[in-house]
């Protein structure tokens, strides 16, 4: 299961092993497995730590596609402007492996710089596409589909997502399937699809389940919150929203919550509960790196524009 958190201490444990007998290049990649999984799961800070001291301790370059993704998927509120500063010099060299493309990509996408994403995963999933690699394929445009639909292009977007899930389906992929229908049920929502976005959702919510990766529950409620917003109907959107912030809920994910924060606030002012936006914008301003990227300044200006004086 995605959500096993003792798999991210054991990789941990392998990755130090692996330092030190020499074998950096092998390391690199177990602590990248882990720190997806902190993104992933619920992983504790502590845990989320325990990765970067980890990777720390193998000195990679700052430019290394694998330290950058580390620091995204194991803190990307607090880690956003150097991951972003990184990623943004790697974006003017191009010519990556579509694998390190994919990587990059993805974890543009973690820290909200999807105009990064949709150029990574444009050029990883052309070269997997000459590679015949299907199942890389499946989760690449599903990451491309999302950056696609954040930025606006959701022709693009329908587009990835549907080929995703037809990619994942043949090669059994539970994960990437549920999540290319969780894109499709949120573009629905957001073009007030209403019918078709509980439908996509009911399905994607019936493989999500099976997989246990919180992060995809996240993406969920997000989705069926930003539906019920545009229905009008903001306390339903309100209860689908608080579920990324209890701890206590299948659906928290501290890696997503910061993508919900703006539709959170909307949804909290109109139906009362204006007392939880502030805390909320409280919060993420005290857990983000002080100069913030520009997806999570955005957010950050439009929960005060939506707020209460």
């Amino acid at each position: 299961m995605v959500n096993d958190l003792g798999r991210i201490s054991a990789l941990v444990n392998l990755a130090d092993q692996a330092r030190a007998a020499g074998a950096k290049d092998l390391a690199s990649n177990l602590l990248w497995r882990a720190a997806q999984r902190c993104w992933w799961s619920n992983a504790g800070s502590e845990l989320r730590a325990s990765v970067l001291t980890a990777a720390r301790s193998l000195e990679l370059s700052e430019l290394d596609p694998r330290g950058i993704a580390i620091s995204a998927y194991s803190d990307p509120l607090r880690r956003s402007s150097e991951v972003y500063a990184g990623l943004k010099l790697l974006s003017q060299k191009g010519g990556h492996d579509p694998h390190v493309a994919r990587i990059l990509g993805s974890t543009a996408n973690v820290i909200g710089a999807f105009d990064l994403g949709v150029s990574f995963l444009a050029e990883s999933t052309a070269g997997l596409r000459k590679q015949g690699r299907i199942g890389n394929l499946a989760r690449a445009l599903f990451a491309q589909a999302w950056a696609e639909m954040e930025v606006g292009d959701w022709i693009g977007a329908r587009r990835e997502a549907e080929e995703a899930a037809r990619f994942a389906e043949e090669t059994g992929s539970a994960v990437w399937t549920a999540a290319a229908t969780i894109v499709k049920a949120q573009l629905a929502g957001m073009q007030g699809r209403l019918e078709q976005a509980e439908t996509c959702a009911t399905e994607a919510e019936r493989l999500v389940l099976s997989t246990g990766a919180s992060f995809l529950l996240a993406m969920l409620q997000l989705g069926r919150g930003i539906t019920a917003i545009g229905a009008g109907r903001h306390l339903e959107a309100f209860e689908h929203l608080q579920r990324l912030f209890a701890p206590a809920d299948p659906a928290f994910n501290s890696g997503l919550q910061f993508f919900a924060l703006a539709d959170f606030v909307e949804a909290a002012v109109y139906s009362d509960h204006s007392q939880d936006a502030r805390k909320l914008i409280d919060e993420v301003e005290r857990v983000s790196d002080p100069d913030p990227v520009p997806w999570v300044a955005t957010m950050l200006c439009m929960a005060w524009l939506r707020s209460p004086v």
